[in-house]
């Protein structure tokens, strides 16, 4: 049920994306590619329930103009954990593709930028654990989870193509319990094609 409304929601968000393009200038219209890299806080629960930071990296993708863009990201995560009491060693590997809106508000004439994002995630792990040699691996279901971020985008110039960016994201892994949540820092370079 709650993927069915979020592919709704994107469907909705894609049927809209014309009308916002038509407020635009052509020459607002354009394509940004962004890599990516920073740091996830993510609940572990072997051995015992504990969280972990891990370093993220991958690149976004957003298309339209600045008001009203669609983006669609991917990015990697991966940590591994030794143990030894008892000896154990374990490795997640995290691979997650966004696929959202989103908005960009002008704050000042030329530099700055205010953005607001939103979509649907879809996350897949693989987990491998072992204790003396034998590792077994375990690929869980993907899965799918809303995500919401806010973000500041700073150009390098008036007619820069080039900007830097920082922002805030959270995934709604359980809407009851924010403490399930996943929150996601990252910054990098924008460059506008």
């Amino acid at each position: 049920m709650r993927t069915k409304k979020c592919l709704w929601l994107l469907c909705l968000a894609f049927g809209l994306a014309p009308l916002a393009w038509g407020r635009g200038s052509s020459s607002d219209f354009g394509l940004d590619i962004e890599p990516l890299i920073g740091y996830e806080r993510v609940r572990k629960l072997v051995p015992s329930v504990h969280t972990r930071d891990r370093l993220v990296y991958g690149g976004r993708l957003t298309l339209g103009v600045p008001l009203f863009s669609i983006e669609t990201e991917y990015t990697r995560a991966q940590d591994s954990e030794s143990f030894t009491s008892p000896t154990l060693s374990i490795t997640d590997t995290t691979d997650k593709l966004k696929l959202g809106v989103r908005s960009s508000i002008q704050l000042d004439r030329y530099l700055f930028s205010f953005v607001l994002r939103a979509g649907v995630q879809a996350k897949r792990n693989v987990h491998e654990q072992g204790s003396g040699g034998a590792m077994v691996r375990t690929e869980e279901p993907l899965e799918y989870d809303l995500y919401a971020g806010t973000g500041l985008k700073v150009k390098l110039g008036q007619r820069a193509k080039v900007s830097l960016f920082a922002d805030f994201v959270v995934v709604f892994n359980e809407l009851n319990d924010f403490s399930q949540n996943e929150y996601l820092i990252s910054s990098g370079l924008s460059l506008r094609v």
